[in-house]
């Protein structure tokens, strides 16, 4: 009997050592499986913190690139800027010079005018005094007629 517990014994321990290999194996093999799964878990974050770091980079890279733009864009504003406030201070002398001019312009028209007003009410009192004139001779003539065909007559009586 004593053989019979020792191998009664020895079967438990057996069954023992071989529930507790399979416990081990089991929980090893869940282990293995827990540290694949983080495993797989932590490259997936590495991969998401390299896009993360890289969409980071990208972005600084596009936010320097639109600083770099804004920054040329505000120069180029500014110099267009200063090109206009400058056509307009020519505009300005342009059109007051033009003024200027308009004003000379206008004085010497007046001038003219007056001038040509002048000529003409001369002209108006020149052609009076030649109707008069002519109006003169034409009542001179008109009595010296007579006078001349008298005198034309009486030299073909004689």
């Amino acid at each position: 009997m004593d053989l019979r517990r020792e191998n009664e014994e020895m079967t438990k321990a057996y069954e023992g050592i071989l529930r507790q290999q399979r416990e081990e194996r089991d929980h090893a093999f869940r282990v293995k499986q827990d540290l694949a799964a983080a495993s797989t878990a932590l490259k997936s974050r590495d991969r998401e913190r390299d896009a993360a770091a890289a969409s980071k980079r990208q972005r600084d890279q596009l936010c320097e690139e639109f600083k770099r733009e804004k920054t040329e864009a505000l120069r180029r504003l500014h110099n267009a800027q200063m090109r206009i406030s400058e056509v307009k201070r020519q505009m300005r002398e342009v059109v007051s010079t033009y003024e200027v001019k308009m004003d000379e312009e206008r004085w010497h028209r007046a001038e003219f005018e007056k001038e040509h007003r002048e000529v003409i009410s001369r002209m108006n009192e020149y052609t009076a005094e030649q109707e008069m004139t002519i109006e003169h001779w034409k009542r001179c003539f008109s009595q010296l007629l007579p006078w001349r065909m008298g005198q034309l007559k009486k030299s073909h009586d004689y």
